[in-house]
């Protein structure tokens, strides 16, 4: 799924996301593993202009978008 600036909150309704970030030297750390129920993306309600991450779907999920 790709997201436009337009979505602010993420909820995972079935499956996992993995989040994670990158380093200057390009090395990626996992910030988290989510499941069902979890939400991400709440950077932007608290004004954050800049997506700091990537999120990657570890199994069949379903994602709602708000």
């Amino acid at each position: 799924m790709t997201t436009s600036e337009s979505v602010l909150y993420l909820y995972i309704q079935k499956g996992g996301v993995r989040l994670s970030v990158l380093s200057k030297t390009g090395r990626e750390a996992v910030v988290a593993i989510l499941g069902p129920g979890d939400f991400f993306g709440e950077g932007c309600l608290a004004g954050q202009p800049v997506r700091m991450g990537s999120a990657t779907a570890i199994r069949g999920s379903t994602i709602l978008a708000i």
